[in-house]
């Protein structure tokens, strides 16, 4: 069965939000892929969501450099529970200002 999930929004349509992430699940396989990874209680919705479901590998997919986006990215990657199988943005230089803790765009 492939499943989404969306952990950003605080509750269904609600404007809170707590950073852009979404997740595909393939749960007969256990491997997902996270498209961004949210920030705050976003990245912790998600990696606690993956981990209650056993999904521990995982491709990770990031749209922009903003840190609302690459926060959790940093997160699963460093979690030593997840195998990142792949890495995949569209402009890789931008990571380089994304991946500091700079907050700015």
């Amino acid at each position: 069965m492939i499943r989404g999930y969306i952990p950003g929004f605080s509750r269904p349509g609600s404007e809170v939000r707590y950073g852009d992430v979404q997740v595909i699940i393939d749960e007969k396989k256990k491997i997902c892929l996270v498209i961004d990874g949210g920030c705050g209680k976003g990245t912790t919705k998600l990696i606690a969501y993956l981990k209650r479901r056993k999904i521990f590998k995982v491709y990770l997919a990031i749209s922009h450099a903003h840190y609302d986006h690459i926060y959790g990215i940093r997160k699963i990657i460093n979690d030593k529970d997840f195998t990142v199988l792949g890495l995949y943005c569209y402009d890789p230089d931008s990571l380089t200002k994304g991946l500091s803790n700079n907050r700015g765009s």
